[in-house]
């Protein structure tokens, strides 16, 4: 009980704190997706991921992305798995993220690089021969910051890494959890 009334004052002094870097930002990145079900790993792709929020202080921000998978696929041994036309597959997601700036918050804002967990809520979609299915999951990832010049911090390249549990049920029928996990490199800017 007291380590959990020690993390929330931290966020609390945190939360309260003056600072130069809140207000919003927009961010885009490019990278790999990857999917993985209860009979292993199945697919792999380009991903895309970009998004906007609003940092309320060094510490504590909020983030609504969307992201795009393309990408080859295998197809699940003997299931006659029809998310995979041609060998291709698709899907979106829209996600909202609590991000943490653990740098921020003990440094003040000084030096240029910064690095971020997030919790995300997330739902994600795809099309099945013409029909489309959704499936609501719960995640995290880490999003690193590098400031290209530490005294401004308006402009960045971001590195973010993420993965989130899901239903397979829409997806591929079966009663398990599905992992989608996407990397990426871009661009972050702060208004």
């Amino acid at each position: 009980m007291k380590k959990v009334l020690t993390v929330i004052c931290v966020l609390c002094m945190t939360a309260l704190a003056a600072s130069a870097q809140k207000g919003w930002f927009i961010d885009a990145g490019l990278g790999s997706n990857f999917n993985a079900n209860a009979n292993g790993f199945s697919g792999c792709g380009i991903g895309a991921q970009g998004g906007f929020g609003y940092m309320f202080n060094e510490a504590i921000g909020v983030r609504a992305t969307a992201q795009l998978g393309i990408g080859s696929a295998t197809p699940d041994a003997g299931t006659g798995n029809a998310w995979f036309i041609d060998g291709r597959h698709i899907r979106g997601a829209v996600a909202g993220d609590f991000l943490w700036d653990i740098i921020g918050t003990f440094s003040e804002g000084k030096g240029f690089y910064r690095i971020l967990p997030y919790v995300r809520l997330q739902e994600t979609f795809g099309t099945k021969r013409g029909a489309t299915a959704f499936s609501f999951g719960f995640g995290g990832g880490i999003r690193q910051v590098f400031y290209l010049v530490p005294t401004d911090k308006t402009f960045g390249i971001i590195v973010d890494v993420n993965a989130v549990g899901a239903s397979e049920k829409p997806w591929y029928g079966g009663k398990g959890m599905m992992c989608l996990a996407q990397a990426t490199v871009g661009v972050v800017y702060h208004f």
